[in-house]
């Protein structure tokens, strides 16, 4: 490190030890408020102590960083500001008359708010547990008004395990920046279409039961009634039969009807049967459309099954090649095909000069002779070829 970047890193510390000084000076001095204005101001400084303490601390090491004690004192030290501060709203409204000083008393008790240990369970990224989650956590959480919005943030961040998690991970912790995680979560989570396809999935994707037993028939009962909850609380169109009628054809299209699908609803929240359909009549026409502009460019070979398994006739291996050839080779000039006779008769192979031959042109020959040699006698001589010679022995007694 050099010299310049040593003065640096010990300029921050000292600026970072100012805001730490600060911050006892707020602690020693809780005991002396008595106002609400003096605990607002308090705060908004509290606040912005912890912004410039998370801004310097950014800039040093890991080894270095005294972020996670910081907090904790700021944490601390607003909570009991918040504490004493609906203290003091309750006092100023106990002279009120007692219709207004019930219903001001009961609003106050919304405000004068104090986490519990949550018992929100965690979130892990699955679309069926979202509306719970986020049902309990707005309940008891988002809709505080008294709680800042960076302890919001910093109970939400608890709450995201996985791909949630990794969402919201790169927002730096602060009140102005809770309110953009929030929103980054509702915008792909709270998806009605995902949610009702993970309901569907789930509830058509439970195990048959072979033998009477309780704890499975329970279990098959609770899933489905959680299921089909699930789907009322989503609205009439959500555990409409078109939901479950599009998911289950869904399952039998291939991957990129599929996806072309997907495309063309992703601005529908609830597509009915009838536009699934008609999206399934376009794909045919289009899907047709291609295959008959392909048959028309291929090229047209002799046969077309060629890559089908058939039964075979006779399978000729190398170790047989020469032993089918017999005595007698033609052979014509440059570049022209040679003749060689065999078991079979003769067979012609090489190449073929063909005069004015355009580019684009294509030649295919065929060649075959007429003889009294019938396909019985041809294949009966190759079997006496492939025969093995038995030495015959004669005993006499």
């Amino acid at each position: 490190m050099s010299e310049t970047e040593k003065a640096q890193v010990a300029q921050i510390r000292i600026a970072r030890g100012r805001v730490k000084a600060s911050m006892t000076r707020l602690e020693s001095s809780f005991d002396e408020l008595n106002t609400k204005n003096e605990i607002s101001i308090r705060l908004s400084r509290l606040d912005g102590l912890f912004k410039e303490f998370e801004r310097l601390d950014s800039t040093l090491s890991l080894e270095e960083s005294e972020l996670e004690e910081f907090e904790e004192r700021y944490f601390n030290l607003s909570a009991k500001f918040n504490d004493k501060l609906d203290e003091l709203n309750v006092l100023n409204l106990s002279g009120t008359q007692n219709s207004v000083a019930s219903s001001i008393t009961s609003n106050s008790n919304v405000s004068n708010f104090r986490l519990p240990k949550l018992s929100i369970p965690q979130f892990s990224g699955n679309f069926k547990d979202w509306i719970n989650f986020k049902d309990l956590f707005v309940s008891t959480v988002h809709s505080q008004i008294s709680l800042p919005n960076i302890e919001k943030f910093q109970y939400l961040k608890g709450l995201l395990t996985n791909e949630p998690a990794s969402l919201i991970k790169h927002i730096p912790l602060s009140n102005d920046s809770y309110e953009e995680a929030w929103q980054k979560l509702l915008d792909r989570y709270d998806n009605k279409k995902q949610i009702v396809q993970s309901l569907i999935k789930i509830f058509l994707d439970q195990k048959p039961i072979f033998e009477a037993n309780s704890l499975n028939l329970r279990k098959l009962l609770d899933t489905s009634d959680e299921c089909l909850r699930g789907l009322n609380a989503l609205g009439e169109q959500a555990s409409s039969k078109d939901c479950w009628l599009i998911y289950l054809l869904l399952q039998k299209i291939d991957p990129e009807s599929k996806r072309l699908w997907a495309v063309k609803s992703s601005e529908e929240e609830f597509p009915n049967m009838k536009v699934f359909l008609d999206f399934l009549n376009v794909r045919c026409s289009s899907l047709e459309l291609m295959s008959n502009d392909e048959s028309e460019c291929k090229p047209p070979i002799r046969n077309e099954d060629f890559m089908r398994p058939k039964e075979c006739d006779i399978i000729l291996g190398s170790d047989c090649f020469f032993e089918i050839l017999r005595s007698g080779k033609i052979v014509g000039s440059k570049n022209e095909p040679i003749a060689q006779r065999t078991t079979f008769g003769w067979v012609v192979a090489g190449k073929l000069n063909v005069q004015n031959k355009g580019p684009n042109e294509l030649y295919s020959h065929f060649l075959s002779t007429e003889n009294d040699l019938k396909t019985d006698s041809l294949l009966q001589r190759f079997w006496e070829t492939e025969e093995l010679s038995v030495k015959k022995t004669i005993f006499i007694r």
